[in-house]
């Protein structure tokens, strides 16, 4: 994990001259939130904020908005695609499978499941959502498919996203600190890939900052 965070330190200090200067803000931005991620690794709560503000900056640009579930779709489909030499996939398969499958049957990362929650009136199908959206997340694992897999699964970390950053939780809840861990440990592993990936191919266009930096 630190020789990944290491590695890619190492190469955007080396090469971030070439890039372009809005695609050099994003790197540095999403890199300072992840190094400060694994300084925090101990605490959840704060390390998997600081990475989901790392993952912000690498995909929102000024076309969409932060909260543009559609947006972050097409960026990891992206991504998966430029992952030639397999680093994405190969985290994704054959380090972190299993840990993919548990954290997709953990019903407390199914968005609908709290919308139930909150709405008593509400018709209680959510299990059945839940069982589809699961064969659909099965399905691509079995068929290794690294972005369905993927956008299924940020999808997952997207509600716990909203559970912590809404005040839905508290601050080193032990009732959620079994998803956190897990989160922690894929996001600090998946988003260094993420990121070399965006790197070895800083030519294409990864778009504008959505917040650029103004001059006074």
């Amino acid at each position: 994990m630190q020789e990944n965070i290491f590695g890619i330190n190492e190469q955007f200090k080396n090469e971030s001259g070439n890039y372009e200067d809005s695609l050099r803000l994003k790197l540095h931005r999403a890199l300072s939130w992840l190094n400060e991620a694994e300084r925090q690794k101990e605490n959840t709560d704060l390390c998997f904020i600081f990475l989901w503000i790392s993952f912000n900056a690498v995909y929102a640009d000024e076309l969409n908005s932060l909260g543009d579930r559609s947006g972050a779709s097409e960026f990891l489909r992206k991504v998966c695609k430029l992952d030639k030499a397999r680093e994405l996939y190969s985290l994704v398969w054959n380090n972190f499978s299993g840990n993919i499958r548990i954290f997709l049957n953990n019903k407390f990362t199914f968005q609908p499941f709290w919308d139930e929650q909150n709405n008593s009136a509400a018709k209680k199908n959510w299990e059945a959502g839940f069982q589809n959206e699961n064969k659909r997340a099965f399905k691509a694992i079995a068929d290794q498919n690294t972005s369905t897999t993927l956008n299924i699964l940020f999808k997952r970390l997207y509600t716990l996203r909203n559970q912590i950053l809404h005040g839905g939780a508290s601050f080193n809840s032990s009732v959620n600190t079994a998803q956190k861990k897990e989160a922690c440990t894929f996001l600090l592993n998946i988003l260094p890939a993420i990121i070399k990936i965006i790197m070895d191919n800083h030519t294409e266009d990864w778009g504008k900052p959505y917040y650029p930096v103004i001059k006074e």
